[in-house]
């Protein structure tokens, strides 16, 4: 101990002495310098740090940046550069260090809640193995595992960190830890408040709540600091636009050991909106900006109206007439104790048009894809709204993750656009499977290529199989031909069925079809019309003699080929935000479809079908899908036949004939293998998005439908029911993988013929029920 505090004597004295000295003095030579207790440490390595020089000049700073450099090595408890002794000629000097031990391994005690690697991926972050640790590391160690635990209720735990079992120079991190007990928020104090119950600013807070059997009580500082401001803006839209916390804590009480949380709430007095002026408008009158706000004079004063009004009804007022340079400063101007007048100063600025358009990112699409779905172009006024539309049809693409764009000012009255993406693998391997009680295993195996050789161009080959099914077909798309919005295509297709307990015959089809589509302008900008004519040819052979009179009945003929020429007109609608997980917009789908007459052939009919789908977010995260679809066909002329292959099916995953309706069996629903002339579906699902990437989402739906005879016999009093739970994932090169468990209110009963609910399992790879 005496030695230890000699040396510090002379640590201290040392620089004092030096300073002391004369000028020349003050450039004494360092005759030689000496380093000890080191032990793993080169004795070089400590030398060259320390900016000593034996034959040069020292001085007292000297001194102290040669400690300041040696202690930020890191490696040391104890650093001392000593006068050892002084002669005419100069000095010499002793470095003196105290090695920290170096962390040959960690050990975890005592925790539990807590995993251990968790703790360990801390500790990793402030240690290396092999490496010393300093008493700030250790220190930094403690508060982050302190702080883990805070965020999962153990507040009251205590953590120790310290280097045990020293020898040679090393020894073991040991993180020492006493978890204490879960303490949870039992009870939030509000006061101050006087309008409001303490109940209603407390519903407010969405996480910092105290505990009950559906809540954990858990307390989360940064969810904690939201929940403060989610009290504030309430009160503000309110109209107390004053409101402020003016104090809050949170505490283990005394008598419960649990977590109090107390704010003292200030929220003043209730104002309105007054008179509303404008100054400096000439491109819009002033009442038109006025009809533009979400508030009228008189109105509760609300923050987020009047946020709301300032961003989308004013600035993108501006912003899409190309008034990029736009200023709307508000102004309010209070008026007695609770009235608010506004007067908004507008400086308007150039009207600036787009310079250049150019895309980044896009390795393997070309521009062109990407420039024809854009809606501005060079020369065009810069129009908000219709840059949000073009990246919503980029987006609609599936080619690339969200676009992002970067408006650079080009000139006095001029703006560049650039617009970032990012790759994402489009094309897939189609492996699309379920089951089916009839057809037992059911699925598909092929391969999408969405962006042929990055011109936006699609090539799909799918192989779909059961156990008594087959079908191929060779798909191609050319969504602008020549360079124009004109949809042209092609596919080809083979599809064999052989008898089984479900079908009491064989089935040969095989033809192709052509389309030719366009986009249109009107009744928006979101419709396309398209038209496919389709030949093919069915073959029904193999016959099962005990179902021959009711193959006959359907229309089925044996050993007799049929030609079927067929012309179908579909007008769309797609307003979605996304292609995987849409969150708002909508889908429409009007077909009507004939065979024969003009068009020749063996099959005489005509079919109409619209399909609509909506998809809308509530409650900031649940996105509300709602679809629905109905049909009819009949014979061309009165008292004919259907085609068999042309009418309506329904009932469990639909993949190998009809639609699908959960909960049932493949073609179980109405008419079941009979077929229907009229069809009726209707869904609503909610849907929770649990990872974005890749997409993975939980689902809830109901739905009902149902196939009748004719239109005569179809009635929406008579639908079959089905409900349940459901998960989707979308992966790269598969597609859609999906699994649902759908209860059937309105299953038939083999055995007495009555309507009996069950349970039905549905997988799926590939497509959407």
């Amino acid at each position: 101990m005496r030695h230890c505090l000699v040396r510090f004597l002379l640590l201290l004295v040392l620089p004092l002495l030096l300073l002391a000295q004369t000028e020349t003095e003050r450039n004494t030579t360092l005759l030689g310098i000496t380093v000890s207790g080191n032990t793993t440490t080169d004795e070089n390595l400590i030398r060259i740090n320390s900016g000593l020089r034996t034959g040069q000049p020292v001085s007292g700073e000297d001194v102290q940046h040669a400690i300041r450099q040696l202690w930020d090595l890191g490696r040391f408890s104890s650093v001392e550069v000593l006068l050892t002794r002084e002669l005419p000629d100069g000095i010499y000097m002793e470095i003196l260090v105290e090695e920290l031990p170096r962390i040959s391994a960690v050990e975890i005690q005592g925790n539990d809640k807590l995993r251990t690697s968790r703790i360990r991926e801390i500790v990793d972050e402030h240690i290396t193995l092999e490496q010393p640790a300093t008493g700030l590391d250790l220190y930094k160690i403690k508060q982050e595992l302190l702080q883990a635990y805070a965020k999962e209720s153990y507040r009251m735990a205590q953590v120790d960190v310290d280097v045990v079992d020293v020898a040679d120079g090393r020894g073991t991190l040991l993180v020492n830890v006493d978890e204490g007990r879960r303490v949870r928020i039992d009870e939030v104090i509000v006061e101050g408040n006087v309008v409001f119950r303490d109940s209603k600013l407390i519903h407010r807070m969405k996480k910092t709540r105290p505990r009950r059997i559906f809540r954990s009580g858990k307390f989360d500082a940064d969810a904690y600091e939201e929940d403060k401001d989610r009290i504030v803006e309430f009160l503000r839209n309110e109209g107390y636009r004053d409101a402020r916390i003016t104090a809050d804590s949170v505490y283990v009480d005394d008598v419960s050991g649990n977590l109090k949380v107390f704010l003292r709430v200030y929220e003043g007095n209730q104002y309105y909106f007054g008179a509303i002026t404008w100054k400096g408008n000439t491109v819009f009158a002033s009442d038109f900006l006025t009809s533009q706000l979400l508030f009228r004079e008189g109105d509760v004063y609300s923050l987020k109206k009047f946020e709301r009004s300032m961003q989308e009804g004013l600035h993108d007022l501006y912003y899409n007439r190309g008034y990029i340079q736009a200023r709307i400063e508000p102004v309010e101007v209070p008026r007695g104790d609770s009235v608010i007048d506004l007067e908004f100063q507008i400086t308007e600025g150039n009207i600036f048009s787009v310079h250049r358009v150019d895309f980044v990112g896009n390795d393997k699409t070309k521009d062109k894809v990407l420039r024809r779905e854009m809606s501005l172009h060079p020369g065009d006024t810069f129009d908000v709204a219709r840059l949000r539309r073009s990246l919503r049809d980029i987006t609609i693409l599936n080619y690339f993750d969200q676009p992002m764009p970067q408006v650079d000012i080009a000139g006095e009255d001029e703006v560049d656009l650039t617009i970032e993406v990012r790759e994402k693998n489009t094309d897939q391997i189609n492996m699309s499977a379920g089951y089916s009680e009839q057809d037992g295993l059911v699925g598909s195996l092929g391969f999408t290529l969405n962006n042929l050789m990055g011109n936006g161009q699609k090539l799909i080959f799918d192989w779909q199989f059961a156990e008594d099914y087959r079908s191929l077909s060779l798909e191609f798309q050319e969504p602008f031909l020549m360079d124009r919005p004109i949809l042209a295509g092609f596919k080809i297709f083979d599809i064999q069925r052989t008898r089984s307990y479900s079908w009491d015959f064989d089935q040969r089809l095989r033809g192709g079809s052509v389309t030719l589509g366009r986009r249109l302008n009107w009744p928006d900008n979101y419709f396309r019309v398209s038209s496919t004519y389709r030949l093919e040819e069915s073959l029904y052979t193999n016959f099962d003699e005990d179902a021959r009179d009711d193959l006959e009945r359907r229309g089925i003929i044996e050993d007799e080929p049929q030609i079927a020429s067929t012309l179908a007109i579909a007008l769309t609608r797609d307003s979605r935000d996304h292609a995987e997980f849409p969150q708002n917009g909508s889908t429409l789908r009007l077909q009507s479809e004939f065979g024969g007459g003009l068009l020749q052939g063996d099959q005489d009919f005509h079919k109409y079908t619209i399909e609509a789908r909506s998809y809308s977010t509530f409650l900031s995260k649940l996105i509300t899908y709602t679809v629905m679809e109905a049909g009819v066909v009949d014979a061309l002329h009165e008292g004919g036949s259907v085609p068999w292959i042309k009418r309506f099916f329904m009932g469990g995953s639909g993949m190998s004939l009809g639609t699908a309706l959960r909960g049932y069996s493949d073609r179980s629903v109405g008419t079941g293998e009979d077929g229907g002339r009229v069809m009726t579906k209707l869904g609503t699902e909610v849907r929770l998005q649990l990872l974005p990437n890749p997409t993975i989402y939980g689902l809830c739906f109901y739905e009902a439908g149902n196939v009748w005879k004719n239109l005569h016999s179809a009635s929406l009093n008579d639908l079959y029911h089905s409900a349940g739970l459901g998960m989707r994932l979308y992966m790269p090169m598969i597609g859609l993988i999906g699994l649902d468990y759908a209860y059937g209110f309105d299953r038939i009963d083999s055995a007495t013929g009555l309507r009996k609910g069950d349970w039905q399992f549905h997988f799926q790879f590939g497509r959407e029920f």
